[in-house]
Parts: C-alpha cells; sequence; structure tokens
C-alpha cells in the first residue's frame, strides 16, 4: 500500500506554480476571483501517469467493473408477493379437453415465476357421499395449498351445482393489502368484475387458463394472460410413470384420476 509519504517523492513541476502563485485578478468588488488554468497548466500524460503509480495500481482495463445500474438490474417483479386462485372446476375441464393431468406443485411454480408466493388456494366443490377426493384434499394441504370446499348439490333433474367463484372473489379482495399480484388459475367470465374491482385497488390480476376455455372480456382486462396450454410441458403428467399412485387414490391428480369414470368432481 502507498503511504501518504510517497505522494511526496512525486514530481510535479507547476507545484510551485499552481499552489505559491499570488497572482489572481481582482474583480470590481475587491474579491480575489479565482485563477483558471489553460492547457499548459495541466500536467502532461507521463506525470499523470507517474502520479497515478505513486497512488497504486489501476484494475487492468479488461477486468469486470459494473455500473451502478448494472449492479441495480434486477426483475422489475422479483420482490412481488403473489397469491394464486385456483378455480379447480374450470381446470379440471380445460385439462380433460386437452387430455392431459396436471402436477399441481409444478403448476403452482410455474405461476409463481420466482416471485414470493404468499398463499395459495384451492376451490373445489365435492360430492359429500363420496370420499374419493379425500387423498387428493390432503395432499394439496400438506403441499401448501389452502383447501375451500362445497358440498356439491344435486337437483333432481340430475344437473348439479358447486360454485365456489364468491368465496374466491372474497379471499382475493381480503388479501388485497397484502399482496401485489393475484393469478386468478380460470377463464370464467363472471371474475371479469372481480379483476376490474383488484385493479382499482393497486393489484396487478393476471389469468391462467387456455384460450379455448377463457371468456374474451377476462382477457382484454387481465394485465397479463399465461397461456397454460402453450406451456403443457411445463406441469403436465406423464400417464406412464404415475399410474400405479393414481390407481390407488394418491398424488395430485387422483380426483381428474376418478373423474375420467365417474364424471368430474369439481
Amino acid at each position: 500500500m502507498t503511504s501518504f509519504r510517497d505522494h511526496d517523492n512525486v514530481i510535479n513541476p507547476h507545484h510551485d506554480e499552481w499552489h505559491q502563485s499570488s497572482e489572481r485578478p481582482e474583480v470590481s468588488d475587491g474579491s480575489v476571483e479565482p485563477r483558471s488554468y489553460d492547457a499548459e497548466d495541466r500536467p502532461s500524460d507521463d506525470e499523470y501517469r507517474a502520479f497515478s503509480r505513486a497512488l497504486g495500481p489501476l484494475p487492468p482495463d479488461d477486468s469486470p467493473r459494473l455500473s451502478i445500474r448494472q449492479q441495480n438490474m434486477i426483475r422489475p417483479d422479483q420482490y412481488d408477493k403473489v397469491a394464486v386462485f385456483f378455480d379447480m372446476s374450470n381446470l379440471y375441464f380445460a385439462a380433460r379437453d386437452l387430455g392431459v393431468r396436471i402436477d399441481y406443485a409444478r403448476l403452482l411454480d410455474f405461476l409463481a415465476n420466482g416471485r414470493r408466493l404468499h398463499r395459495a388456494y384451492a376451490y373445489m366443490a365435492i360430492s359429500p357421499e363420496e370420499s374419493s377426493a379425500i387423498p387428493f384434499l390432503t395432499w394439496l394441504r400438506r403441499n401448501g395449498f389452502r383447501v375451500i370446499t362445497k358440498p356439491l348439490k344435486r337437483f333432481s333433474d340430475g344437473t348439479t351445482k358447486g360454485d365456489l367463484d364468491m368465496e374466491l372473489a372474497v379471499d382475493l379482495l381480503s388479501q388485497a393489502p397484502y399482496i401485489d399480484i393475484a393469478i386468478i388459475v380460470s377463464g370464467d367470465g363472471d371474475f371479469t368484475y372481480l379483476v376490474d374491482r383488484a385493479q382499482r385497488l393497486g393489484l396487478r390480476v393476471e389469468i391462467a387458463s387456455t384460450p379455448r376455455y377463457t371468456a374474451i372480456e377476462l382477457l382484454e382486462i387481465a394485465d397479463r394472460f399465461i397461456d397454460l396450454e402453450a406451456n403443457l410441458s411445463v406441469f403436465a403428467l406423464e400417464r406412464g410413470n404415475h399410474d400405479d399412485d393414481l390407481a390407488h387414490g394418491h398424488g395430485p391428480d387422483a380426483v381428474a384420476h376418478e373423474g375420467e369414470r365417474h364424471g368430474p368432481r369439481y
């Protein structure tokens, strides 16, 4: 390390001229105007290099040096808090239409996309007299999902109803003060007004679905549309590797497997 004393050894022929000259022009009010230097007063290149050597070695020209802006270049949404809301009924029919089964853990990671996951909600209507959904619901709860269920209503004409749109809307708006981004995994046009209200509260709302199962008005109002069909390779299960688990009612797609034989559960 170069000491301050080493600096005294640097020969600067202009030192006296710079620091001892008393020739400073006076201005009209009697004060002294600082002396301006021309090009002849500046040190030569050799003198500048000698002075630089005395101060210490400089990094080589090809050394990696980042500007402040480069050092601070991070993804704009890297620290955003995300909540994901799964409309399981809409997702089931979309997956059945595409002929795939879903790995929900990988799908959740794909949707979060490196951002901070606040919470994941799954909304399902289930038939109270059947227990085939229990392993699937247990898997969801043990893997970080907040599961909200409602009994599936059966009418005399054979139709069923299990709508959890209200529950999803209430949970999304109640979480608005704590998150930056809400992701609705559904293409249901009934959520259009919910998206509008959430955006008015300052949230960025993303819609994840397949184009064929997404309402036009929802596509138009969303801040971002995530095309699940175009990204199936990320989260779709390979049937051959999971047949044994699904046959015994285990794994995240057990309910969908049952749905293929007995109709949709959600």
